[in-house]
């Protein structure tokens, strides 16, 4: 079984990346707190999802956007 199974599109994963930059911008310029870390470990999260291709979530409900 593989780990790291792309299944997410191309549109998909640069929306991701996008978002993922506006967390981590937000983290960088916020005061020091919950939030600032619930927007770090969103972004890194969502910059993963992005890079790699792959969203756990997608893979535990058995979904994937990339056509076959």
């Amino acid at each position: 079984m593989k780990l790291i199974v792309v299944n997410q599109n191309n549109p998909e994963r640069i929306f991701r990346a996008m978002v993922a930059l506006i967390f981590l911008g937000m983290a960088v310029f916020m005061d020091p707190g919950l939030l600032r870390l619930i927007s770090l470990f969103s972004g890194l999260g969502l910059m993963f999802n992005a890079i790699t291709g792959t969203c756990f979530f997608y893979r535990f409900l058995g979904y994937s956007s990339c056509p076959t």
